[in-house]
């Protein structure tokens, strides 16, 4: 019997991590903690087990920037960059 793939595995986790976090910006109760997240050194973390990029990684923040701002929630100095 095959062994799993364990690499795959693990980016699919930081994939569902990130997806997450995406979601719960919608959520009032969970939004400061997914802006954290962004924010922080966890979002590079999983970001890069999930085989992102700097390049990707950068994109992802802003584009997670422009939610914030359609969203008028967030005041300026909570802003990811």
């Amino acid at each position: 019997m095959p062994q799993p793939d364990k690499n795959k595995h693990i980016m699919n986790l930081a994939e569902a991590v990130i997806l997450q976090s995406l979601s719960d910006l919608w959520r009032r109760d969970e939004r400061h903690d997914s802006i954290k997240f962004f924010k922080g050194e966890g979002f590079n973390a999983y970001g890069s087990l999930a085989g992102m990029g700097k390049k990707q990684i950068d994109r992802m923040r802003k584009f997670v920037n422009f939610i914030i701002d359609q969203q008028g929630t967030v005041r300026q100095r909570e802003k990811l960059c």
